[in-house]
């Protein structure tokens, strides 16, 4: 198969110069080294990927039907929603009563606010909580965490998640009276969860500037079919390079 890509006559000559002689040949490659590989600026490899990431969604199945245009009844819409994870929880009362018991699964939620309000806390905090057991009314989920900033601190991760797994043994302490398989399942699954499993839970992306970010966002979707429990993305935040290292708004839009 050959390439059939929105891309100029040359870059094609030049990827298949370079040993690229399908989409299939860029499914893992990294645009940092594409860039190296072809000579070409990191934006401009990012592009290329882009358009093969596009590629190989819209590949047609078995029956020759592009599977991002597939046709989907009502019904099978409202199933796949419906059956969509229950949402993870914040442990603040009033904003899961907001979000309606939580933050969705498949969805986009974006948090704003003036620097300081806790925006990061939130974020840390629902990374943690999308991995409580369902034993639990939890995800039994991890988390990527792509942190732009550099506000991530893992000291302070680390004290949420031991409290979270306290939280989760006091819990299962508490239902031991009843004596039943669900108060079985609740002490087994809170003496596996500790802080040092909750940190491990999450996969901690530092993005210094817009290129990194665009390309991280980039292969996320590759990244996932690796790591299929993965549950929740947070971005903290995902403005930030843009304001920086942007200075036209119209641009600023456009990207």
């Amino acid at each position: 198969e050959q390439f059939n890509l929105p891309l100029a006559q040359i870059i094609i000559e030049l990827l298949h110069s370079k040993g690229f002689r399908n989409v299939e040949d860029l499914r893992d490659v990294q645009p940092i080294d594409l860039s190296t590989e072809l000579g070409v600026t990191p934006s401009a490899a990012l592009e290329i990927l882009k358009c093969a990431k596009q590629s190989l969604l819209n590949a047609p199945d078995e029956n020759g039907v592009a599977v991002d245009n597939a046709p989907m009844t009502a019904k099978d819409l409202l199933i796949k929603f419906s059956s969509k994870s229950r949402p993870i929880i914040t442990f603040c009362k009033s904003l899961d009563t907001i979000l309606g018991g939580g933050v969705p699964i498949g969805q986009i939620t974006e948090f704003c606010g003036v620097p300081g309000i806790g925006k990061t806390q939130l974020g840390i905090q629902l990374a943690l909580n999308v991995q409580i057991p369902e034993v639990f009314s939890g995800n039994a989920g991890e988390a990527i965490y792509i942190d732009t900033e550099g506000s991530f601190m893992a000291e302070r991760a680390a004290e949420m998640a031991n409290e979270l797994s306290l939280h989760l043994k006091k819990i299962a302490t508490a239902s031991e009276n009843k004596k039943n398989n669900t108060a079985v399942a609740q002490r087994l699954a809170a003496d596996a969860t500790s802080m040092e499993s909750l940190l491990e839970g999450i996969r901690v992306f530092r993005n210094h500037d817009q290129v990194e970010l665009l390309a991280t966002i980039n292969h996320l979707f590759a990244y996932l079919n690796l790591y299929p429990n993965i549950k929740l993305i947070v971005i903290d935040s995902i403005a930030f390079h843009f304001r920086q290292d942007t200075n036209d708004p119209s641009t600023r839009s456009r990207v």
